[in-house]
């Protein structure tokens, strides 16, 4: 795959996918081998570990500060974008329960 971002080595994130980006559900395919082959150069520009070596490398930088202000973005940028939101964001979970089958006790409320 031509994208102009330097490839380094794969990116795997164990804290928030363990399984991986592929068993997660949250990413298709192929937004999956984009996070693992060019998620290290991407999160090194974004943190600014390293300086953008190439135009494609700034214009993900800027996309990374301020995705609202560029209508121009590329499929890899989605990608980071959508990783980025979906680390940060709170997860909610709902949890489903008959009332007949929850039991309370004097002390703490639920037993």
């Amino acid at each position: 795959m031509q994208s102009g971002f330097i490839q380094e080595k794969k990116y795997y994130d164990d804290k928030n996918y363990p399984h991986g980006f592929n068993r997660s559900g949250d990413y298709t395919i192929h937004e999956s081998e984009v996070l693992e082959n060019y998620g290290t150069r991407l999160s090194r520009l974004a943190s600014g570990v390293v300086e953008p070596e190439n135009d494609v490398e700034k214009h993900f930088v800027d996309v990374t500060i301020n995705p609202a202000d560029f209508d121009d973005i590329s499929f890899i940028e989605k990608t980071w974008l959508k990783y980025q939101r979906l680390i940060t964001e709170v997860k909610r979970v709902y949890i489903l329960a008959d009332g007949n089958n929850v039991l309370f006790d004097e002390t703490s409320g639920l037993e």
